[in-house]
């Protein structure tokens, strides 16, 4: 078996004083509702419960795109935080290699139990958002907008948006808006800081003293601030549920069962140093990453989704003061 050659003669290289065991017994997963697809191999020692490692083989033919951009994030992270809670809660990658044919990242095991049925839990979000919070702050890097700023984390994007989406009317009007309001940015010192793009209540494991985030694929470093946090509100509330409901959602006046999440606005504001006035410009540029994700991994539906946010946005449905 590819894997278990791998483990044995690369086992000096996982930092492990011990020997390596005997012999593994492996539990897999195959993920194919959603790119990429992948198969993943849960690797446990004879005579233990938990795995040690877990190696996850690309099935999609992308290049490995995605599978290169977890290795680089994970050592990333190694790399730029030292607070060993966060580093605790985040897997480490080993090792990137073709295996069978196949490309394999061989990643640490993070204990943690998901919660999908109890994800409307107002403590797992408060916990979640806590640790998010944590994340964000630990990865900021501090940086004063030139115009040159401007045009790359800004201007290009939006660019990028209207040429493919072709928005018009109300939408178009507003995008122009935020553009000419975004120029008055230049000069401000904002957080830089790490995404995770899929921060949902499927990638994070609780544990009894924390909790551990998992599936780093598609996130990025450095980018806007913001966008972890409003999708985790997004999804925890059911914004689309609402949205298709005729609801206007503002998140100052929620129902009582969602009250946590307007309260935890100011919080991520405050440890992130923006303003209120920064919500509106960080949610559009929020939806322009979205949308070229979506496209990236062929979610066509997701990203016409995507757009139908935007128009509530835009026709103020959405609200956050």
């Amino acid at each position: 078996m590819y894997v278990e050659e791998y483990l044995f003669s690369h086992w000096d290289e996982f930092g492990f004083s011990s020997k390596p065991p005997d012999r593994f017994r492996y539990l897999l997963f195959r993920r194919m509702a959603r790119r990429p697809k992948k198969i993943i191999i849960f690797c446990i020692p004879e005579h233990q419960i938990e795995p040690l490692f877990l190696v996850k083989i690309l099935q999609d033919n992308d290049e490995g795109g995605t599978f290169r951009n977890e290795y680089e994030v994970l050592r990333k992270i190694r790399d730029i935080i030292v607070d060993k809670q966060i580093l605790e809660s985040v897997p480490r990658a080993w090792c990137l290699e073709e295996m069978g044919g196949h490309l394999a990242l061989v990643e640490s095991f993070v204990q943690g139990e998901k919660f999908l049925r109890r994800r409307r839990k107002a403590e797992l979000f408060q916990r979640s958002v806590n640790w998010l919070i944590q994340f964000h702050q630990a990865t900021a890097s501090w940086k004063v907008l030139t115009s040159e700023d401007i045009k790359s984390y800004f201007i290009d994007p939006l660019v990028m948006f209207v040429n493919d989406t072709k928005p018009k009317g109300e939408v178009g009007a507003f995008l122009a808006q935020v553009r000419k309001d975004i120029v008055s940015w230049s000069g401000r010192d904002i957080p830089l800081v790490l995404n995770h793009n899929d921060f949902i209540f499927s990638n994070i494991l609780f544990r009894p003293s924390g909790l551990s985030v998992v599936d780093w694929e598609f996130a990025n470093y450095p980018s806007l601030p913001f966008g972890d946090f409003i999708h985790h509100c997004f999804r925890y509330v059911r914004l689309d549920k609402w949205l298709k409901e005729g609801r206007i959602v503002n998140f100052s006046n929620l129902p009582r069962k969602y009250r946590m999440v307007g309260e935890a606005f100011p919080c991520y504001l405050q440890a992130l140093r923006l303003s209120e006035k920064d919500i509106l410009a960080l949610t559009v540029y929020y939806f322009i990453g979205r949308h070229f994700l979506f496209r990236s991994i062929g979610l066509v539906k997701e990203a016409e989704r995507n757009y139908e946010r935007l128009i509530a946005l835009a026709r103020e449905r959405i609200v956050f003061l």
